[in-house]
């Protein structure tokens, strides 16, 4: 019952007690290559945590299960500056299941299109998402349209890995984006990952 394991695990709760019954442990998968590496047991940290930090205890998510065991395996696969990028693409999908997924079709406030015209776009935090020329504020973050394009790539499944100058926009926004929409969520393993 090490992290990153995949285990099967059969036990039994007793009515009015905290503590289980342990009746039989498998271990299925350890991911020994994700355990040798520091660069790769960092970046499965970040997953574990905002799982662990967002999912009710002892509440079957099966989707949350299905991303993280694939970003795992992934995870075994990628090497260097790919695995930063699959963290954070991991963490948008994340998003999505924890019903937060940024509004990137049009302003999230009054839904008129954004026109990106190859110049930077207005990104509101707070809002959670994309905003018009009229909802620009001083909190606003500007994102290439590129970054807005990979973010789409990431949730459409298309791709879960980013460019450089993309992923160092997601990073940027990344960690506000879940302090806000998470009830104050900040993922302590995150500023090891870099």
């Amino acid at each position: 019952m090490e992290p990153f394991n995949l285990d099967e695990i059969i036990f039994h709760k007793r009515e009015f007690k905290e503590i289980y019954n342990l009746s039989d442990a498998v271990v299925i998968d350890g991911f020994e290559k994700i355990r040798r590496d520091p660069e790769r047991v960092k970046a499965a940290l970040v997953l574990c945590e905002f799982y662990a930090k967002t999912l009710p205890a002892e509440e079957m998510d099966q989707r949350a299960f299905t991303l993280l065991l694939a970003f795992l395996k992934k995870l075994c696969g990628v090497e260097g500056p790919m695995i930063r990028s699959l963290v954070m693409s991991s963490l948008l999908k994340a998003f999505s299941g924890a019903g937060i997924m940024p509004h990137l079709d049009d302003c999230v406030i009054c839904h008129s299109p954004i026109s990106g015209n190859g110049r930077r776009v207005d990104f509101s935090v707070a809002a959670g998402g994309l905003v018009c020329s009229k909802h620009h504020d001083d909190t606003v973050t500007l994102l290439s349209p590129d970054t807005i394009n990979a973010i789409k790539e990431v949730y459409a499944n298309r791709k879960f890995s980013v460019d450089r100058d993309s992923l160092e926009e997601i990073e940027c926004i990344i960690t506000d984006y879940m302090y806000v929409h998470l009830g104050n969520l900040n993922l302590h393993s995150l500023k090891y990952l870099r």
